[in-house]
C-alpha cells in the first residue's frame, strides 16, 4: 500500500525514539557535574599529607560544598545536546572538560590529572 511504512520500519522508529528518550532522561545536569567534582576533591584530599589533610578536611567540612557550587556554577558552561552534555570549566585558569551521558560524567583528563588540577585550585 502506498504511503504506509512497513511494520519493521515502525518498530525501528519506536526503538530509536525510546533510546533517545532514555538518553535524554539520563543526561547529567550541572548539579551532577558539581557532585562529580566534589568526589574528585575528596579523593585529592585523601591523598595529601596528614597535616594538610586535616586542614583541608576542616575547610571542606565547613564550607566546601558552597565553594565547589559557587566555582562550578559561575565558571562552567554546560552545552546540552539532549542525549548528552558537555561541561567546560575554567576556574582560576585551570580547565576541566567532560562529557556527560547515561547518568555518568566522563572527564577528558585522567583521574590523577583531575586531582592535581583541583589541588592547584585549592592552593593558589
Amino acid at each position: 500500500m502506498a504511503g504506509r511504512l512497513p511494520t519493521w520500519s515502525l518498530i525501528l522508529l519506536a526503538l530509536l525514539l525510546g533510546v533517545a528518550a532514555s538518553l535524554a532522561a539520563t543526561n547529567p545536569t550541572l548539579t551532577e557535574y558539581e557532585t562529580f567534582l566534589n568526589t574528585v576533591l575528596q579523593q585529592a584530599i585523601s591523598q595529601t599529607a596528614p597535616a594538610e589533610k586535616q586542614m583541608l578536611r576542616q575547610l571542606i567540612d565547613t564550607n566546601g560544598r558552597q565553594i565547589i557550587r559557587s566555582l562550578v556554577h559561575s565558571h562552567t558552561r554546560r552545552h546540552n545536546y539532549g542525549v548528552f552534555s558537555t561541561f567546560d570549566s575554567d576556574i582560576r585558569g585551570i580547565t576541566f572538560h567532560a562529557t556527560g551521558a547515561v547518568d555518568r560524567i566522563i572527564p577528558q583528563d585522567d583521574e590523577e590529572t583531575l586531582r592535581r588540577k583541583i589541588g592547584q585550585i585549592l592552593f593558589r
